[in-house]
This record gives structure tokens, sequence and C-alpha cells, in this order.
């Protein structure tokens, strides 16, 4: 995928994908779930395996894939 055909993506997808940043936590940028959400459904690889890779937590990585092909 082209840098390209990622920014229209993203630009598509991006007020959907983000999220409010709150005290305890910094929100994750659309951008960096796209990423995720793309990669687990292109390599196929497990969630706990994208989790560590992106050094992101299992649940944040488990709700990106949904959250993106639900929209």
């Amino acid at each position: 995928m082209s840098a390209e055909q990622m920014d229209e993506l993203l630009s598509l997808l991006g007020p959907e994908l983000t999220r409010q940043s709150t005290n305890y936590r910094a929100a994750i940028e659309p951008k960096q779930r796209l990423a995720v959400a793309l990669r687990y459904l292109a390599s196929g690889d497990s969630l706990i395996s994208l989790a560590f890779s992106y050094r992101l937590g299992c649940t944040t990585v488990t709700n990106c894939p949904f959250g993106v092909c639900s929209h």
C-alpha cells in the first residue's frame, strides 16, 4: 500500500477512529489504529504478537481491527 492510499484511507476513517485523551492515558492516534488493523488483516498474525510489536495493550490491539472494519 502506498503512502497516498494510506492517507486517503486515513482521511476517510480518521474522524471515526479518533478517541479522546484522558488524565490517565494518551489516546492512540488514528494513524496507528489504522496501521494495526491493516497489519492484522494483511498478515494474519495473532493479536498478542501485534500487541508486542506495537507496544500496545492486548485489549487495545483487539479493538483496532474491529473498530476499523465496523466503519
